[in-house]
C-alpha cells in the first residue's frame, strides 16, 4: 500500500495514526478555523446554526428577568460566549497531547510514580530516620551509668563490648564510602522505613531518565516533550516539597542520596526548558545554600 500523502512519509506513529484512521488534514482545517487570526477568515464557533444569534437572543431575553440569579447566570453565559476563543487558547496551553503510545505510557508511570511520591512527602515524619540521641534524651545525662536502659541496646555493639556502645553513630559515616544507591546498609530501619527510602529513590532515579537523553558523544540532550509533561502534572512541586523535609544530615546517609537524587532531577528538569526555568526560579532560595549539587541546580536555572 502508498504512503497517503496526507501523513507524510510512513513513519511508525504515522502508520499508528492511518490504522487509527485519524484524519489530520481534517484536524488541521478546524484547527485553523478556530484559532485563525485573520479577520477575513475567522469565524465564531456556531452554537445554533444561526451564527449565535438564537442564543443570543435567549440570554438576551433572560437578562430582562428580576430574577438575580437567572439575570447573574445569563451574563455569566454572555460574557462566555464572546470570549469562547480565548477559553479555549487558555484550555489548550494546560493541556498536552499524548499522540503516541509511548506518551501514554509515560504519562500512566508519571501519574503512579507521583501519587505515591506526595503521599510519602505527606508522610514523612513516620518514615524518615530519627537518631537515637533526639528518641532517647535521657541517655545523655552519663555514659557508664546504663543500668536498665543499656540492657535494651546490646545488639547495636556487635562484637565492640558495653565500653564501644556510646560509638554506634561511626557505623553510618563509614557506609557512606560504600556505594550511596546500597539502601540496605546505614542507619538500622524497620522494614517499612527502608521500602519508603527505597521506593523514592527508584521514583527520582525514573524521573531522571525522563527528562534527558545521552547523544552521540555522551553530550545530555534535553527531552522537552517529556519535561513538559513532568511540568504540567506537577511533579516538581512534589519534589521541592521533598527538598523541605527535615532530617538528620549528619547520620541519615539514604536521605543524602535521595537529597541529591532530588537536586539532580531539578537540573534535568530545567536542562534547556525555558519555562522550567522559570518556574523553578521562584525557588532559588533552597538552592543558595553550601554545597555543590545546590550550585550547579542554581547554574543550570540560569543557563
Amino acid at each position: 500500500a502508498k504512503p497517503d500523502p496526507k501523513l507524510g512519509p510512513s513513519t511508525p506513529e504515522n502508520i499508528n495514526l492511518r490504522q487509527k484512521n485519524i484524519d489530520l488534514e481534517s484536524i488541521g482545517i478546524q484547527a485553523e478555523g478556530i484559532f485563525g487570526c485573520n479577520e477575513d477568515t475567522y469565524n465564531p464557533l456556531d452554537l445554533d446554526g444561526q451564527g449565535g444569534r438564537t442564543f443570543l437572543r435567549v440570554l438576551l431575553h433572560l437578562i430582562m428577568h428580576e430574577y438575580p440569579a437567572l439575570v447573574s447566570g445569563a451574563l455569566h453565559l454572555l460574557f462566555r460566549h464572546f470570549s469562547q476563543r480565548q477559553e479555549v487558547l487558555h484550555a489548550f496551553r494546560q493541556v498536552q497531547l499524548l499522540v503516541s503510545d509511548s506518551d501514554v505510557e509515560s504519562y500512566k508511570q508519571i501519574k503512579s510514580d507521583l501519587d505515591v511520591l506526595r503521599q510519602s512527602v505527606e508522610k514523612s515524619e513516620l518514615w524518615v530516620y530519627k537518631s537515637k540521641q533526639s528518641d532517647e534524651p535521657a541517655e545523655g545525662g552519663g555514659e557508664g551509668g546504663g543500668g536498665g536502659d543499656g540492657s535494651s541496646k546490646p545488639d547495636k555493639g556487635d562484637g565492640s563490648g558495653g565500653g564501644g556502645s556510646g560509638k554506634d553513630h561511626v557505623k553510618p559515616e563509614l557506609v557512606k564510602q560504600e556505594s550511596q544507591l546500597n539502601f540496605d546498609q546505614g542507619p538500622e530501619l524497620n522494614p517499612e522505613q527502608a521500602q519508603e527510602y527505597k521506593k523514592i529513590q527508584q521514583i527520582l532515579i525514573r524521573m531522571n531518565k525522563l527528562c534527558i537523553t545521552a547523544g552521540p558523544g555522551d553530550v545530555i540532550k534535553p527531552r522537552k516533550h517529556e519535561q513538559r509533561l513532568l511540568r504540567n502534572v506537577g511533579v516538581h512541586t512534589v519534589v521541592l516539597d521533598l527538598l523541605q523535609i527535615p532530617y538528620d544530615e549528619k547520620d541519615d546517609y539514604r536521605m543524602n542520596e535521595l537529597m541529591r537524587l532530588a537536586h539532580e532531577f531539578l537540573q534535568n528538569f530545567c536542562l534547556g526548558n525555558q519555562q522550567n526555568q522559570i518556574l523553578l526560579h521562584k525557588q532559588l532560595d533552597l538552592f543558595l545554600n553550601p554545597g555543590v549539587t545546590l550550585s550547579e541546580g542554581a547554574l543550570v536555572e540560569f543557563q
